[in-house]
């Protein structure tokens, strides 16, 4: 059954931009008809145990849908009560055997949220245990969304707006009330503010630039970080880090070349460089580089043309959003190859890219054309990548 279903996480912010949660995305032939109910679970379990085991330092707990089968097979939930938050969705009545589920599971500690919240009558029966209110604020006004918040008591809710698309929503819907928010508007510029950069950006964005040629030596690649003491310190940081275990410690760049290579090098001093001028919160960062490390993983499970191209793809791909300016004017002051351009400007047919990028949105269907990529095979990648990319950040804020 794996095969067949997409299984990604989107996170959930506060107002701070602060890591609260993921919520489990799935998509595909999840029936819980008769003896499918194990066999489903089984897939959710495992699935979340292996982000759980990635993220349990992160103390982030994940989110998973329920719908009234699953609540009424009888069915234990073999998480405990401080991993999970609960989902019902809005197809969920409050019909007796319902509340009675959802009241046991209230007693036992389960934190109950409710999805895409409908301001309907019948939603009064679930409020005694439920403790976040999702209000999916894309498809309705946000004018609507407040006069029907009213004819409702949420003292005590968490209110959380899902399908947050920009950063003028977001601050609109932190405005009202909300205290969660839920969406791709982290990955999207907060405004476009033309071609111009401040210096910081410009220097940062010619490091990058430099750093992408694929012809670029050794001592060039040295002498560029060299003119940085803090990335030549964040880098050997690195590279002395339980992630490449070592008998010694390397104390020179010359010395992590030769240990890990000049493509690990240069992948590291492009991610601290755009760390280093950004003030965006550390979701999008860890965002762009699950894309990056699956998008390579992919590459190299397909053998394409150019697969050492497409981390840097990944994580270029959010460069728009860092910097706060179009794709296209950042592209245009690059010296990147035409394959990269294709890719970052949607235009290459067998686009890898793309189809990380729907399934990130849980919108990605198994194509028949050729690279073809099962869902099994992005599932895999997927969660390898957002366990290296968990690892990564705690040691980065370490």
């Amino acid at each position: 059954m794996s095969s067949e279903v997409l299984f990604a996480r989107q996170p959930i912010l506060d107002k701070h931009n602060n890591l609260q949660g993921f919520e489990l995305l799935y998509r595909g032939n999840l029936s819980l008809e008769s003896n499918a109910k194990e066999a489903t679970l089984d897939v959710i379990v495992n699935c979340c145990t292996g982000l759980l085991s990635a993220s349990s330092d992160l103390t982030a707990p994940l989110w998973i849908n329920l719908d009234k089968t699953f609540i009424t097979s009888d069915l234990d939930i073999p998480i405990a009560p401080e991993f999970v938050v609960l989902e019902i969705l809005e197809s969920v009545r409050p019909t007796p055997d319902v509340l009675k589920v959802i009241s046991s599971l209230h007693r036992k500690g389960y934190i109950i949220a409710l999805d895409d919240f409908t301001f309907e009558e019948y939603n009064h029966a679930f409020m005694p245990y439920a403790s976040i209110i999702k209000v999916d604020v894309l498809e309705e006004n946000i004018d609507s969304i407040k006069e029907k918040m009213s004819h409702f008591d949420f003292t005590g809710k968490t209110l959380l707006a899902e399908k947050v698309e920009s950063k003028e929503v977001f601050d609109t819907c932190k405005a009202i009330g909300f205290d969660l928010f839920q969406g791709y508007y982290l990955e999207k510029p907060s405004s476009i503010k033309g071609n111009k950069l401040n210096a910081g950006k410009q220097t940062m964005l010619h490091v990058v630039n430099e750093l992408s040629q694929e012809d670029i030596s050794v001592q060039e690649v040295t002498d560029l970080i060299t003119t940085d003491p803090i990335l030549i310190f964040k880098i050997l940081k690195m590279v002395n880090s339980p992630i490449y275990p070592s008998k010694r410690e390397i104390t020179s760049l010359k010395e992590a070349v030769i240990k890990l290579g000049i493509v690990i090098v240069k992948r590291w001093a492009i991610i601290f460089s755009l760390l280093s001028v950004s003030s965006k919160p550390s979701e999008l960062f860890r965002t762009l580089l699950i894309r990056a490390k699956i998008c390579e993983l992919q590459a190299q499970t397909l053998n394409s043309e150019n697969k050492e191209n497409y981390f840097l793809i990944g994580l270029l791909s959010g460069l728009d959003a860092i910097l706060d300016i179009d794709t296209e004017t950042f592209i245009n002051q690059m010296e990147l190859s035409e394959h990269i351009k294709q890719e970052l400007l949607n235009t290459n047919k067998n686009s890898i890219l793309k189809r990380v990028i729907q399934f990130e949105k849980g919108q990605y269907v198994e194509s028949k054309e050729p690279p073809i990529q099962t869902l099994r095979e992005l599932n895999e990648a997927y969660w390898q990548s957002a366990a290296w990319v968990d690892e990564l950040m705690q040691l980065v804020k370490n």
